[in-house]
């Protein structure tokens, strides 16, 4: 018998509209869905592409931006519009029906016996718990339609047929208007996938599948928010051509670097999971707070001790240098180093909050010169995605083995992300390396001088950005202010799911 707190737990579940956790188990599900043939579309430019008896058809994905209304049988509608339009459309949805007034009451229940347990105990929990019910309450209230959860749909076009694309969006206008929603063109595989559940499949002598998550093809780029000028829009970084060129992170402590960086970094995984386009992605974290948010869906989780060692190639030439620098970030520390390759596939996280200071930046400082050496030499056939928090531990003293890990790695498949305070962290020659730049907000003069550094137009709009905001500046191209997604809610919905 469930209580009422499980209860709740299982109703946010579906409330939670894209949760990475359902992404995930998609992922490694590996099963079809059920549909009868069994066709592996891959992605070509901005489209699902297929070919069926010698014939290429591309798929163009529409997703709502807000639920349909109609009641049960807009689907038998829709399906009726899309075969009178003698278009070829799968109709995916995961919406679920909710009685609006039962639901209510439960809140209300809970929110009387979270009062309750408040006053009579006054702990924190139940002030949270309290505060989250009334915000859920009145999401519930807002609601329009009988129902929660997504909807979206993709429509199937001769590749030949310059014409066909025009009957895509006059059949996405019919759509909007029979079911009262405004849909948006997708271009990110996450937002398909994230609906996992096809109502009904048209198409004139044969049906066209959706396929497991496995089969889908390649992604667009990591979503990491929305313009805040214009609401809605999503803003991504291209993978991989954003990442070649290393993308730096900065802000002051408690602005939203961690947060970014978990949302990255599992992002690649999903990529990696799907077509598998990496080789592994590395994540040095001297905090723990990265490490947390990552655990449960790493392929690695290490915890290293003083007592382990680091593999590095070789130790002489280019490789001592490399060394030397490493143990410049923390002189007085002792890391056995041995003779090898950092070989670990996957997301391999490496939460090093247990060590000391000295012995973390050596740490640190060592994968890095690990992996350079090993990218200048021989290469990686895959990319290598080094997530490096906390940037500044790994340069104290000395930039060298960063600044050839970068520059190696541009050419070499070594692509790094790293996030540190301030720019002055890092010098002049890491940032001039560095294609792609996020800046967080801050309040003082001295950050936002330092921040012109990274050549942004308008500095100064650094003291307004709110908690979670960026600058974002992709190479030579204007800059644009982003609101970033909150992954960390994502993560640990995920987590506890």
């Amino acid at each position: 018998m469930m209580n009422s707190f499980q209860i709740f737990d299982l109703i946010i579940g579906i409330v939670a509209f894209i949760s990475i956790f359902l992404i995930i188990k998609n992922m490694k599900a590996n099963t079809d869905l059920t549909i009868p043939l069994k066709i592996k579309p891959k992605k070509q430019g901005n489209y699902i592409e297929y070919s069926v008896n010698g014939k290429k058809y591309i798929g163009i994905p529409y997703l709502s931006d807000n639920l349909p209304r109609g009641g049960e049988d807009l689907p038998r509608r829709i399906i009726r519009l899309a075969r009178s339009s003698r278009l070829s459309v799968s109709f995916i949805s995961n919406m679920y029906n909710v009685n609006k007034s039962t639901l209510l009451k439960l809140i209300d229940d809970e929110m009387k016996k979270a009062d309750l347990y408040y006053s009579t105990t006054n702990q924190i929990k139940y002030r949270e718990r309290l505060r989250f019910l009334e915000d859920l309450y009145k999401e519930v209230t807002r609601t329009g339609v009988p129902y929660i959860g997504s909807f979206g749909f993709i429509v199937w076009i001769d590749s030949n047929d310059k014409e066909s694309e025009l009957y895509a969006e006059s059949f996405r206008n019919l759509i909007e208007a029979e079911s009262q929603i405004k849909t948006k063109r997708v271009y990110n595989i996450e937002d398909i996938i994230s609906i996992s559940n096809p109502i009904d499949v048209i198409k004139e002598d044969t049906s066209i599948p959706i396929v497991s998550a496995e089969d889908i093809g390649d992604y667009e780029g990591i979503v990491i928010g929305e313009e805040e000028n214009d609401p809605g829009k999503t803003v991504l970084l291209s993978f991989p051509d954003n990442f070649k060129h290393h993308i730096g992170i900065f802000g002051p402590t408690g602005r939203g670097k961690t947060v970014i960086l978990s949302g990255i970094a599992m992002q690649l995984m999903l990529i990696s999971s799907v077509v598998n386009s990496m080789q592994s992605i590395i994540v040095i974290d001297p905090k723990g707070d990265l490490s947390k948010l990552l655990k449960k869906n790493s392929d690695y989780y290490i915890e290293p001790t003083e007592k382990d060692c680091i593999k590095i190639p070789r130790k002489d030439g280019i490789a001592m240098k490399l060394i030397e620098s490493s143990i410049k970030t923390g002189e007085g520390s002792k890391i056995n180093i041995c003779e090898g390759y950092l070989d670990k596939k996957g997301l391999v996280v490496y939460d090093l909050s247990k060590m000391r200071n000295e012995e973390r930046n050596v740490y640190s400082s060592l994968i890095i010169s690990s992996l350079a050496l090993e990218a200048s030499e021989k290469g990686f056939d895959k990319p290598v995605i080094l997530i490096v928090d906390e940037t500044w531990r790994i340069v104290n003293n000395s930039y060298f083995h960063l600044e050839f890990a970068m520059r190696e790695g541009r050419s070499k498949g070594l692509y790094v992300i790293y996030a540190t305070q301030l720019p002055s962290d890092v010098g002049k020659n890491i940032i001039d390396n560095t294609g792609v730049k996020i800046i967080f907000g801050g309040f003082t003069n001295y950050y936002v001088d330092l921040s012109q550094q990274l050549g942004i137009e308008n500095a100064e709009i650094l003291h307004e950005l709110p908690v979670g905001h960026i600058v974002l500046k992709i190479e030579n191209n204007k800059e644009k202010t982003v609101k970033v997604i909150d992954f960390s809610k994502l993560l640990k919905m995920g987590g506890n799911t």
